[in-house]
C-alpha cells in the first residue's frame, strides 16, 4: 500500500513558470535522487506543482517517477480570453469549446451559439455545421397531431422532424374507445396489441372470450344461413358456399303488406305503399318499377329488378 511521507519530511521545489512535468524528464528523476534517501522506506513522496498559478500537490510514486504528472486544472487564459480546460500537466488547448453567440447569423435567421474555436470556421449562413447549433424549438405540428419537440438545428430547419415521443392517446383499430384503452407508448411506435376482452367477432352460437389483441376462437357450429330455396353447409366461421337468394321474400310487414326485399334477408323498413316516395325515388334508376326488390346493406338501400 503507499505510504506518503510526513509534513516534516515533505519538500517544496520550485522552477519558475513551468510546471515541473513540463521542466523534463530530468527534474524528476534528480528530484526523486534528491530525497531518497531522506525518505527511507517511502513508496512515495508529496511535491507541490510549480507551474504558473498552479497550488496542487501531486503524488510521485518511487516505482513510477516518470509517469506522476499534475492533475489539478490548468488556470492560465487562452488568447480568447477563456481560461483552459485542460489538465495542468497537458499543454493548454488550441480548441476553446466555451459556448459563445456566432457572429454570422445562419440562414434560418435564429442566433445560435457555437464553440469559441469554430467562429471562423462558421462565416458561411448556410452551413450545415452551423445550422446544426440552432436551439430554438421546431414546434411544428405533426401529422399525429403533437407537436414536434425537436430542435430547428435538429430537424434540419424543418426538412425532417424528431421522432414523436408523445403518449399515442389513439383508437386502436379494434374499436375500444379512449376512454377504456389508451395506447401508452410513444407516438412514433406501433401501438401495442390490445389487452382487453374481445367484443368484435361474435355469432347467435357464441362470441370470442380471448384478449382483443389475440387471434379469435372460431366458432364450429353449423351456418344458419338459410331460407326455404338453399341453405350454406360450412361452418360458422367460414366462407358460405351459398349465394344470396333472389326470390322475393315471402313474408309481411307490420304494416300489413309484402315485404319488397330478398328471400332469406332481412326485410328492409320501407313498404311499397306506405312508403311510396321513398321507395320509388329514383337514385339507381328501377325503383319505380313494380317488382323492384330491396335489401339493407351497410344501411344503404339497393334496388334489384327480378
Amino acid at each position: 500500500m503507499t505510504r506518503l511521507i510526513t509534513r516534516t519530511h515533505r519538500f517544496h521545489f520550485t522552477q519558475t513558470g513551468l510546471c515541473a512535468y513540463r521542466a523534463g524528464l530530468n527534474l524528476w528523476e534528480n528530484t526523486f535522487e534528491a530525497i531518497k534517501d531522506a525518505t527511507v522506506g517511502a513508496r512515495s513522496v508529496n511535491i507541490w506543482c510549480t507551474a504558473a498559478l498552479c497550488v496542487n500537490q501531486t503524488t510521485v510514486l518511487q516505482e513510477l517517477p516518470l509517469q506522476s504528472r499534475c492533475r489539478g486544472s490548468c488556470l492560465k487564459m487562452l488568447k480568447c480570453g477563456h481560461q483552459c480546460d485542460t489538465l495542468c500537466c497537458f499543454p493548454c488547448t488550441s480548441k476553446c469549446k466555451v459556448m459563445v453567440p456566432c457572429i454570422t447569423k445562419p440562414a434560418c435567421c435564429h442566433a445560435v451559439m457555437v464553440p469559441c474555436f469554430k467562429q471562423d470556421l462558421l462565416m458561411d449562413p448556410y452551413n450545415v455545421e452551423l445550422l446544426s447549433f440552432c436551439q430554438v424549438p421546431c414546434g411544428t405540428q405533426l401529422e399525429c397531431g403533437h407537436r414536434c419537440q425537436g430542435t430547428c438545428g435538429e430537424c434540419l430547419q424543418g426538412r425532417i422532424h424528431k421522432a414523436c415521443v408523445e403518449k399515442c392517446g389513439k383508437t386502436l383499430i379494434c374499436g375500444h374507445s379512449l376512454d377504456c384503452f389508451r395506447c401508452n407508448i410513444p407516438c412514433s411506435e406501433s401501438c401495442p396489441p390490445c389487452n382487453r376482452k374481445c367484443n368484435l367477432y361474435r355469432c347467435k352460437h357464441s362470441r370470442c372470450n380471448e384478449k382483443c389483441g389475440e387471434p379469435c376462437t372460431p366458432c364450429k357450429e353449423f351456418c344458419d344461413w338459410e331460407c326455404e330455396h338453399q341453405r350454406c353447409t360450412r361452418r360458422c366461421h367460414e366462407i358460405c358456399d351459398r349465394q344470396p337468394c333472389q326470390e322475393p321474400c315471402k313474408r309481411r310487414l307490420i304494416c300489413g303488406h309484402p315485404c319488397i326485399g330478398f328471400c332469406g334477408e332481412t326485410c328492409p323498413k320501407l313498404c311499397r305503399v306506405c312508403d311510396k316516395d321513398q321507395v320509388t325515388e329514383i337514385f339507381f334508376g328501377q325503383e319505380d318499377e313494380d317488382d323492384a326488390r330491396y335489401e339493407t346493406h351497410l344501411a344503404q338501400k339497393i334496388a334489384w329488378t327480378l
